[in-house]
């Protein structure tokens, strides 16, 4: 097993050691409800077609396709992957009459338990294999084993990544979809670029704005160093596929609402969601008390402080991060619904993050370095334990009843302005009032006199215990670090 196998099976492994134990079990949300019929559709009757969550006799998050028949606004690609799951749990028959009375859910039918369990466990080994994609990257720029595996397990246990693992929501796979294409454009074959491009193709048909990844990808090192729009091969090798994905999700726009360029979105509202006017939004991303990347993932502003030295170590990696991010950031700086609703922290930032995290990689190398990023680490991993064990859904309530009894403007954008920058308002502090009232919202507790919580704690034992000796393996057997 090679070095490079090692630590990032051990990452892997350790990471889906935690989050199985906070998984929570169930879905809750209109998103995740939606995601969810979507793929029950696909798996069940072979098609997109669903029946919608109403408001009195409002059709919400969606609209009616040419056919007539309802069509969820979100694209097609987690629906897709979510689906096998759908047909797994149908064919297991697990029974599931005794944990109804712990399963409250308000939408669609409640003896349809299984399938939902199963879906709601799909981001967890996603963000996991994220983590261990992480730590390759960091090897494949020839940083040592050791600064690699802290690179990824903050993505993993000290940024909201590990809160969103637990929600069905489209970015972690965004997120895994687009970090595998760079892993596999770093230093190797035509071939490997040609199932990059299949990487990108898949994002976009997850979440359209993907394709926003294209330029920094072809600034990345190909395994000269130098940057890959250099080979035309290599470019038409990630071009061909990115174009049959966009064609594929154009004839899917077409096939419910006859035109190719009618997302559902457009289709469901007639616009984008775009301010021409992103300051707020820039600043809202950055420092707003309950979206601001650097409270949600302090180790970024650790990162930027790092980014001078990676720059100078690794300039073509780092100019090819700097552009991923900042042209993801001043995007959904640009969207109107930056704050992304419910959830925990700025979710739309997610796929940006492993790219923002990888200056700490130069940290590493010096004691003083170590301390202060495991100092901050530390504090990051703090922050996230509200996130990973308190269900969100639960905490927007609970903000809204208290914006309910002490607003004067009660609108819905003064709502979005008391989430995002009042203290009082912020998902930080919401869950963690609820973490300390004991709303523990977690499957082995949700779950207990069933054989879940048997599952869980064995499955996290075996799985810690070896990913930490992979861990451990991987630090022992690094070479001497290469400056």
């Amino acid at each position: 097993m090679s070095l490079e196998f090692k630590a990032a099976s051990g990452v892997t492994l350790v990471t889906l050691a935690f989050y199985l134990f906070s998984a929570s079990g169930h879905l809750t949300g209109q998103d995740q409800e939606y995601f969810y019929r979507t793929a029950r559709a696909i798996a069940r009757e072979h098609a997109f077609a669903i029946e919608p969550i109403k408001l009195g006799d409002v059709e919400l998050a969606g609209t009616r396709g040419r056919d007539g028949k309802f069509y969820s606004q979100y694209a097609p690609g987690l629906p897709v992957a979510l689906a096998p799951l759908v047909c797994l749990a149908d064919k297991l028959h697990l029974p599931v009459a005794n944990i109804l009375p712990s399963y409250h859910w308000p939408f669609d039918n409640p003896g349809d338990i299984a399938p939902r369990m199963f879906v709601s466990y799909f981001n967890i080994p996603i963000t996991a294999m994220t983590a261990g994609l992480l730590t390759l990257l960091v090897m494949r720029l020839r940083y040592p084993s050791g600064a690699a595996i802290f690179v990824a397990l903050a993505f993993a246990l000290s940024t909201f990544a590990w809160g969103q693992a637990r929600i069905i929501f489209v970015e972690p796979l965004e997120t895994f979809l687009l970090l595998a294409a760079c892993v596999l454009l770093i230093g190797r074959s035509r071939v490997a670029a040609v199932v990059a491009g299949f990487a990108l193709a898949a994002a976009t048909l997850v979440k359209l704005p993907s394709v926003l990844a294209l330029p920094a990808f072809l600034l990345l090192p190909d395994e000269k160093s130098e940057t890959l729009w250099r080979r035309p091969s290599k470019v038409l090798a990630l071009l061909i596929p990115l174009a049959i994905g966009l064609l594929a999700y154009a004839w899917h726009n077409w096939a419910r609402f006859g035109s190719l360029f009618a997302t559902g979105y457009t289709a469901a509202s007639g616009n984008i969601d775009f301010d021409w006017q992103p300051i707020g939004g820039l600043l809202g991303l950055l420092f707003s008390a309950g979206r601001g990347l650097f409270w949600f993932a302090p180790l970024t502003a650790l990162a930027l402080f790092a980014i001078k030295n990676f720059y100078r170590e690794r300039p073509v990696m780092a100019r090819a991060s700097i552009v991923f991010a900042g042209t993801w950031l001043l995007f959904h700086s640009f969207y109107q619904s930056w704050h992304a609703g419910w959830g925990w922290g700025p979710r739309y930032l997610l796929p940006a993050i492993p790219f923002l995290l990888l200056p700490l990689a130069t940290l590493w190398q010096s004691t003083r370095g170590r301390l202060l990023s495991l100092g901050v680490f530390a504090l990051g991993f703090a922050i996230q334990i509200p996130g990973a064990f308190v269900d969100f859904v639960e905490s927007g309530q609970s903000g809204i009843r208290l914006f309910q009894q002490t607003c004067q403007d009660c609108t819905a954008h003064a709502l979005h302005i008391f989430w995002a920058f009042r203290i009082a308002g912020s998902e930080l502090v919401r869950h963690t009032a609820l973490l300390f009232d004991g709303k523990i919202d977690i499957a082995w507790l949700t779950f207990h006199g069933t054989s879940l919580p048997v599952i869980t704690f064995a499955l996290v034992a075996i799985l810690a215990l070896c990913g930490l000796a992979l861990v451990l393996q991987a630090i022992r057997q690094a070479p001497p670090i290469e400056h």
